[in-house]
């Protein structure tokens, strides 16, 4: 059987195309973090890493802290009456059923229940609680509660 020249440049686009799938499928199962595996942050268990790495209370921290300047850096002033929540001259003022700061006052409260956020009057429900809850869940990195509650939900 006789293969002429175009056959032949067809098949080897084919094989280079298969070669270079091929580099880049290994390239990319090499880079991807195994699901359930802790990521390696030294190449070695002997290797002292050159940077430090923070603690749980030092994430949660800093996790805080990027949230309460996304909410405008509020704060309460109690020694005026009534108390008053104000913020910085430069600070965009806004209510948290906003759009930018609902959005995150959702992923607070599905982080920690599958109950509805709106009450049965149409309010939303306290979320503090919710936000402690993504605190420590994102602090460490892994959930810490092993399903979804709420003392209402039981």
């Amino acid at each position: 059987m006789c293969i002429n020249a175009q056959e032949s440049k067809v098949f080897m686009r084919k094989l280079w195309a298969f070669r270079f799938l091929s580099i880049i499928l290994l390239l990319t199962g090499c880079a991807v973090q195994k699901h359930g595996q802790t990521p390696a942050i030294t190449v070695a268990t002997n290797v002292t890493p050159s940077f430090v790495i923070p603690d749980i209370r030092e994430r949660m921290l800093y996790l805080a802290r990027q949230e309460w300047e996304l909410f405008g850096r509020p704060e309460v002033k109690y020694n005026i009456e009534p108390p008053a929540v104000t913020y910085p001259s430069e600070a965009t003022q806004s209510h948290e059923t906003q759009p930018p700061f609902f959005s995150r006052i959702l992923m607070y409260w599905r982080t920690a229940t599958d109950l509805p956020i709106i009450g049965y009057e149409g309010e939303i429900r306290p979320w503090s609680g919710a936000f402690i809850v993504w605190l420590a869940v994102s602090g460490k990195g892994r959930c810490l509660i092993s399903t979804k509650t709420s003392p209402s939900s039981r």
